[in-house]
């Protein structure tokens, strides 16, 4: 997979709904939002799409990493409206974002579960040809005889 790709969708999208949830309703600055989306799109992708992903992916079908990222949204958001933008209700603007960007990561980890089939299946059909590969046989079949063997 190409990770500068996926880190840059998932950091566009998240400008485009932190700017009309946080800029356009609750007028946060344009400087907040970018920083808002440059930190949380990082941490993100390499807790929740790297690690979570990749982990419960098969087992889950993708629902444990989309809670991971909005619980993720909400507390970073959460923080971020907090410490540096002048919001009134913080838990309303952290909850709709976190609710959109989680409603993103679905259709995010759909894509990105494609595309970690596509690559692993081009990967599948190529043996490197230069490996040095043999077998080795023994007469030694049970492990207890071997021992009386030996005494």
């Amino acid at each position: 997979m190409n990770h500068f790709g996926l880190i840059l969708t998932k950091v566009v999208a998240t400008f485009i709904w932190l700017y009309i949830i946080l800029g356009l309703w609750y007028g946060v600055s344009f400087v907040n939002i970018v920083m808002f989306t440059l930190i949380l799109g990082a941490i993100s992708y390499f807790i929740g799409d790297l690690l979570i992903f990749r982990k419960t992916n098969e087992r889950y079908n993708h629902t444990v990493a989309t809670f991971a990222d909005f619980f993720l949204a909400l507390i970073v958001v959460y923080a971020f409206l907090d410490l540096f933008a002048n919001v009134i209700n913080i838990v309303a603007a952290s909850f709709f974002s976190a609710v959109g960007l989680s409603v993103f990561e679905a259709y995010y980890h759909r894509s990105v579960e494609k595309g970690f089939k596509k690559s692993e299946g081009r990967d599948r059909g190529r043996l490197n040809p230069n490996l040095k590969l043999q077998t080795e046989a023994s007469e030694e079949i049970d492990p207890q005889d071997y021992r009386k063997r030996d005494r």
